[in-house]
């Protein structure tokens, strides 16, 4: 009786291991995920900000084809 016992907690520790690091694993994906999704957002951001600086210096200097080129992105 004692073996089945043992047996049985040994197993149940195994998969509470097994889980614990699934979860683990589950939780560094969504970081990862999470930090590339602010990255992507960070440089969209940026990008946009940098053509609105582009549009108001060629708007400025009176580049027309420039900012009509600009226009089309």
């Amino acid at each position: 009786m004692t073996g089945v016992f043992f047996t049985w907690l040994s197993g149940k520790q195994g998969r509470t291991q097994v889980e614990r690091m699934a979860r683990h694993t589950e939780e560094a994906a969504t970081r990862g995920r999470l930090a590339q999704e602010r990255r992507d957002a960070y440089l969209a951001a940026l990008f946009v900000a940098e053509l609105g600086l582009r549009r108001k210096r060629y708007e400025r200097e009176d580049e027309l084809d420039k900012l009509a080129e600009l226009n089309q992105k």
